[in-house]
């Protein structure tokens, strides 16, 4: 079991990388099929909430079509689909450390429950909102 979560972390230590605000990838070229793939982003929102002070929650987005990032405390990965305006998400698997403040992990619990229920994005000049049932995740 130790070992399944040790590698579980190597893996999520890989796909998520260091944590940075919106960049596209050098070696990545700009895809009219995927303008997503390349570019990392730093949540500034959930909801009509603003992210707890002192968090920062990435999001990037790969060309093979994985994503990741970290979620506030845990880094998290996920697979995702682009098809047009729509984008969905498959359900995020994260590393499970247990952070302080309360407040940090129950943005992280509603982040990851968001993300999973996400249908469709929208790039407005350097913001990233991405849109769900009833949630809106806004990223710069």
């Amino acid at each position: 079991m130790k070992s399944i979560l040790f590698a579980l972390a190597i893996v999520m230590a890989i796909l998520t990388g260091p944590a940075h605000t919106r960049a596209q990838d050098a070696d990545t070229p700009v895809s009219s099929d995927n303008p997503l793939a390349g570019t990392t982003w730093q949540l500034v929102s959930l909801g009509v909430a603003p992210v707890v002070e002192g968090s920062i929650i990435t999001l990037g987005f790969n060309p093979d079509g994985s994503s990741g990032g970290n979620a506030g405390c845990n880094g998290y990965g996920a697979g995702y689909t682009l098809d047009g305006d729509a984008l969905t998400f498959e359900s995020p698997m994260s590393t499970m450390m247990y952070c302080e403040p309360e407040a940090l992990m129950t943005q992280e619990i509603a982040y990851l429950a968001a993300l999973a229920s996400v249908t469709r994005y929208t790039l407005d000049g350097d913001a990233l909102l991405l849109e769900g049932d009833q949630t809106l995740l806004s990223f710069e």
